[in-house]
């Protein structure tokens, strides 16, 4: 949450529970954050719960951090994206794709029961200067915070209470859509796509998994083989090192000069993996 308006304009947001979700956004987010510095982009990435008790509300937060911006004032663009969500292409070209969207309020992927009210809020792009994206987060921020503190304490699980997209389409459906009138809907293959053919952001959904563990390991894997095409700093060496250490139950060196120089090429590590993995 700022205290005064940013500067830029474009801001990329995510945000998750520090529970459930954080090791998701802690992969993701480096692959956004790389995304954001490469095309000065700011990027805000939140762990916690801004309002509510149990980690699901945490969905609640992109209502509260968009209305936050619109508040002080910023004009610009959001990109918001759930945890299990990353940039794909690191060479897309944003900017240039809204400077083709002055009068468009919104930039949804539609949801699975047709109505134009009826979009996905896992990946979208607010424009901030539009008055019909105003009033529609006036009023999301209005309903989120209509539901009392002891509703959310009780509502331990997901749909106890209305969740962050649920409030949306009911503010879609008012007034015979009229605040649809402005959204851009794209098609899942641009953005919100769970498929590595996904052009620009992939989300890999609940839905798409019979298990959290498949889930998951799909979205480690994408994230990490996205990274690897952001051209994105590669000095984690002893954080890299150690995590490897602590899956094959390797020693770790007390001194970090000791685990740069096993890391300082793959000639070093693999010395170092056939000396331990031998024992």
């Amino acid at each position: 949450m700022h205290l005064v308006k940013p500067d830029g304009d474009i801001i990329m947001a995510q945000s998750a529970d520090s529970v459930n979700y954080y090791t998701m956004l802690r992969v993701t987010s480096r692959v956004s954050r790389a995304y954001c510095i490469a095309h000065s982009i700011n990027y805000i990435c939140y762990y916690g719960i801004i309002r509510g008790f149990h980690p699901w509300q945490a969905c609640y937060n992109r209502i509260y951090m968009l209305a936050n911006l619109i508040e002080l004032g910023f004009e610009g663009w959001y990109v918001h994206l759930d945890a299990d969500a990353w940039v794909q292409d690191a060479t897309y070209d944003l900017r240039s794709y809204f400077e083709g969207l002055p009068d468009t309020s919104f930039v949804f992927t539609p949801g699975g029961e047709g109505g134009v009210w009826d979009v996905n809020d896992g990946v979208f792009f607010a424009n901030c200067a539009h008055p019909d994206t105003r009033e529609v987060v006036r009023s999301w921020k209005d309903r989120a915070m209509a539901i009392s503190a002891e509703e959310l304490r009780d509502a331990s699980e997901w749909y106890q209470v209305h969740c962050d997209q649920r409030l949306l389409h009911e503010i879609l459906q008012r007034d015979d859509h009229k605040l649809c009138s402005a959204i851009r809907y794209e098609d899942p293959r641009f953005f919100n796509g769970p498929g590595p053919g996904t052009r620009f952001i992939r989300q890999v959904l609940r839905a798409a998994y019979d298990s959290p563990e498949k889930r998951w390991d799909q979205i480690e894997l994408g994230a990490e083989r996205a990274l690897a095409s952001h051209a994105a700093s590669t000095d984690e060496a002893i954080g890299t090192f150690c995590a490897l250490a602590r899956a094959l139950n390797l020693p770790i060196p007390l001194e970090r000069e000791a685990i740069r120089d096993i890391m300082t090429d793959s000639s070093s590590l693999r010395t170092f993996l056939r000396k331990h993995l031998a024992q």
